[in-house]
């Protein structure tokens, strides 16, 4: 969903998750990587999200780890990806498949 940062005061920012609405906002500017990485970073948040990871008592509690947490994995699975070509293909043609279709 096309952004609008400006009247929301974060005009810094790549992107955001919305949870709320359950929208995912990204600046409209960027591509190739850093469009990638900004949109499994608000995949991650989401994941946070929903898993229910950043609520009270939970570890990402705190909006900084949280932040922290969801940059590494980012990373790190930005560079897998980068790294093995094959392996976004691999998860995709495999993900439905059962024991039988192999």
């Amino acid at each position: 969903v096309k952004p609008d940062f400006k009247t929301e005061e974060m005009t810094d920012c790549y992107g955001q998750y919305k949870s709320r609405i359950g929208v995912i906002q990204i600046q409209p500017d960027i591509c190739g990587q850093e469009l990638s990485n900004t949109m499994l970073h608000e995949i991650l948040h989401a994941c946070c999200y929903s898993s229910g990871l950043n609520q009270a008592k939970s570890c990402l509690k705190e909006e900084d780890d949280e932040e922290i947490v969801v940059n590494q994995l980012t990373n790190y699975l930005m560079g897998a990806f980068r790294d093995n070509p094959w392996l976004l293909d691999f998860l995709k043609n495999n993900m439905n498949k059962n024991k039988d279709s192999v």
